[in-house]
């Protein structure tokens, strides 16, 4: 970059009390057109745009599928609490012993008085 021609780009940053000025060098030609600087900055510009929403949207969507998922767990211990609950409650009234057994959601009971 020593000695090559490039284009200087000002921005003028106005506060409401404050203005400042940033500058920055473009690695362009200094035979590069304006309309070709202006191009090439509305591309990164798009690009870092598209980008930062990208990670927005799939942080918003990993947030709003955790807290599904911690809702189904939730409502499944609940669910499950409940029937243990009622297994409880039908124990004691029963007095006697009882067996059960569970196989894929599926519950079996045998009493004996």
């Amino acid at each position: 970059m020593p000695g090559d021609e490039v284009w200087l780009v000002g921005e003028r940053i106005t506060a409401t009390t404050k203005t400042t000025i940033k500058y920055d060098l473009t690695h362009h030609p200094a035979t590069a057109s304006l309309r070709t600087l202006v191009r090439t900055l509305v591309r990164t510009l798009v690009r870092t745009l598209v980008r930062t929403l990208v990670r927005t949207l799939v942080r918003a969507l990993v947030r709003a599928l955790v807290r599904a998922l911690v809702r189904a767990l939730v409502r499944a211990i609940k669910a499950r609490w409940s029937c243990e609950q009622a297994h409880q409650q039908f124990k004691e009234e029963l007095g006697g012993w009882i067996i059960s057994k569970g196989a894929n959601g599926m519950g079996c009971i045998s009493m004996r008085y």
